[in-house]
């Protein structure tokens, strides 16, 4: 600990030194960054930050299909990946994750008010084929 003691000290002064000789003439602050060389620091930088490679890296996407596991209870499903086909993953695939995420959550949103419109044009069409039922049956009553 006498040897890393010794260099934290040398460092310090080393800092301090530079700091008081730069500082007042140039009016410049010093940021000292710390990193731990067990983290993997270049990867992040070095990586594209673009929604495809973002996905390809969470899911671990392998020709174009990958496992998805919500639970570990839960059956595992399959899922391909089709920039033909997908219109929201082609509009959104080499964009920046920032506006990719509120084009996806827009998307999202118009998609469960056409959801929430379908399902009452639906019930609207049953209550329809019910009164129709119920006319059809009252035809031989109104017949009489």
């Amino acid at each position: 600990m006498k040897i890393c003691d010794d260099l934290t000290t040398k460092l310090s002064d080393k800092i301090q030194s530079l700091y008081r000789k730069s500082a007042p003439v140039t009016g410049r602050q010093w940021l000292l960054i710390t990193i731990d060389r067990q983290e993997d620091t270049f990867t992040p930088l070095y990586h594209s930050w673009s929604y495809l490679s973002l996905i390809q890296d969470i899911f671990d996407i392998k020709n174009n299909a990958f496992v998805f596991m919500e639970d570990t209870k839960a059956p595992s499903q399959n899922f391909e990946i089709c920039l033909k086909s997908d219109n929201i993953l082609r509009a959104n695939a080499f964009k920046g994750f920032h506006e990719a995420g509120e084009n996806v959550d827009k998307a999202l949103s118009e998609w469960k008010q056409e959801y929430e419109l379908l399902n009452r044009q639906q019930s609207n069409l049953k209550d329809l084929s019910k009164s129709l039922t119920s006319a059809m049956d009252s035809i031989p009553q109104m017949t009489e």
